[in-house]
């Protein structure tokens, strides 16, 4: 089904468009949510701050728009899934049962240093080739939807996304990020 169709159902409190938007949007929304919160919760926490995203939508629905329903979505579900880890980090007692390991915080810092360097090596790139990258691997939309967004076919889409992920992987390394395999 169409956005157009789900958002008119939605708009009119029609539960039909509320399903729809979860079959379609489910995925992409449990993937946003893990990216976030993991690995701190289990999968039932993911489901849990996954309804809490729909329940919102659902509340809101009057703001939405077609040309906005994706990034609206996203927004949510990283608003949802930052709330919910805030809770958890907050709820925290530092005592001798309860503590973050030194380990735990180190890859912490890897990650976000590995995400800040991705950000400038993606900086460095030719736009279309960052947009590709971007819409994706962050926001896992499928590649004919971004093929679509860049006017240019599918096929096209999938031979630049291979050019693009060698061209970053290059920039990654002579920036020195490297891969080592963590067990």
């Amino acid at each position: 089904m169409k956005d157009e169709k789900i958002i008119k159902l939605m708009k009119r409190k029609d539960e039909k468009g509320l399903d729809k938007l979860i079959d379609k949007y489910s995925k992409y929304v449990c993937t946003i949510i893990r990216r976030i919160i993991c690995p701190f919760f289990s999968e039932e926490d993911v489901e849990e701050v996954a309804a809490d995203v729909f329940l919102a939508i659902w509340n809101n629905s009057a703001n939405m728009t077609s040309d906005n329903i994706q990034k609206y979505i996203a927004a949510t579900a990283r608003n949802k899934s930052i709330s919910k880890r805030r809770t958890y980090h907050s709820s925290l007692s530092l005592n001798e049962d309860s503590y973050i390991s030194d380990e735990c915080v180190e890859i912490e810092i890897e990650k976000k240093l590995e995400s800040e360097e991705i950000t400038l090596a993606l900086n460095q790139m030719n736009p279309d080739d960052k947009t590709l990258l971007v819409q994706t691997y962050y926001y896992c939309r499928p590649l004919a939807e971004t093929a679509e967004l860049l006017n240019i076919s599918a096929g096209a889409a999938k031979t630049r996304l291979f050019r693009a992920r060698k061209k970053l992987k290059d920039i990654l390394i002579e920036g020195g990020l490297t891969y080592e395999n963590r067990d």
